[in-house]
C-alpha cells in the first residue's frame, strides 16, 4: 500500500514539476512576429533611401565656412572611398640552400679553374662527400663532385636576382604601370624560372 502511495505521490509530483516548466517556457506570440517583420521592413527602407540621400547631400551646394578666428582656415569635409583595386601579384620565388662554409671566396676571376672547382667544392660539399669524390672507381664520380658544387653556386647567385626581377615587378602593377607590360614581365619572369639552374 505504501509503495502505491509513492508511486501516486510521484506521479502527481511530476506532472506538477512538468505543468511547472511549461509555464516557464516562452509562448508564442504574434505581436512579437508582426514586430521583427515591421523592424526588417523598416531597415529594407532605410538602406533603399541612404543612397538617395547621399547622392541629394552630393549634389546640394557646400554650406557657407563658419566663422572663424583670423589665421585659420576650415575646409569642407570631405569623403574619400577607393577607386582602384590594387592588382594582386603573386609570383613564385625561388630560394637556393645556403653555402657550408661561406666564408671561402669562389668568385675571384684570377683563379684557375682546377682551384675554382676546389673551392666551390670546399663552400658546398660537406669533407665527407669531398673525400669520397676523389676516386672516381672508373664511374665518373670524378666530376660529380664538381658539376654538384657548381650548380649550388649557380642556385646561390641566381636565387636573390630572381627574387630581386619579382619584387620590381610587383612594385610596378603597385604603381599603375600598363597591365599588358606587366603581363608580359611576368611572362618572362615564369619563362627565366624555368630556365633557371636546376
Amino acid at each position: 500500500m505504501a509503495g502505491m502511495l509513492c508511486v501516486a505521490w510521484s506521479a502527481h509530483a511530476s506532472d506538477k514539476i512538468a505543468e511547472a516548466v511549461r509555464q516557464s517556457l516562452p509562448r508564442y506570440d504574434p505581436a512579437i512576429r508582426a514586430a521583427a517583420e515591421k523592424r526588417r521592413a523598416d531597415e529594407a527602407e532605410k538602406k533603399t533611401a541612404e543612397p538617395e540621400r547621399r547622392a541629394s547631400a552630393a549634389e546640394s551646394k557646400p554650406t557657407a565656412p563658419p566663422e572663424t578666428a583670423p589665421g585659420i582656415v576650415v575646409l569642407a569635409p570631405v569623403e574619400v572611398r577607393a577607386q582602384r583595386q590594387l592588382p594582386r601579384v603573386k609570383l613564385p620565388r625561388i630560394g637556393a640552400s645556403d653555402a657550408l662554409d661561406a666564408s671561402v671566396d669562389a668568385a675571384d676571376p684570377y683563379l684557375s679553374p682546377s682551384e675554382r672547382r676546389a673551392r666551390l667544392q670546399k663552400k658546398h660539399l660537406s669533407a665527407l662527400d669531398r673525400a669520397l669524390n676523389k676516386f672516381s672507381f672508373g664511374f665518373g664520380l670524378l666530376t660529380s663532385g664538381d658539376a654538384r658544387a657548381a650548380d649550388a653556386e649557380s642556385r646561390e647567385q641566381f636565387a636573390p636576382e630572381a627574387g630581386e626581377v619579382g619584387d620590381a615587378i610587383q612594385l610596378a602593377a603597385l604603381a599603375g604601370e600598363n597591365e599588358a607590360e606587366i603581363k608580359k614581365l611576368r611572362e618572362l619572369y615564369l619563362q627565366m624560372l624555368t630556365t633557371r639552374p636546376k
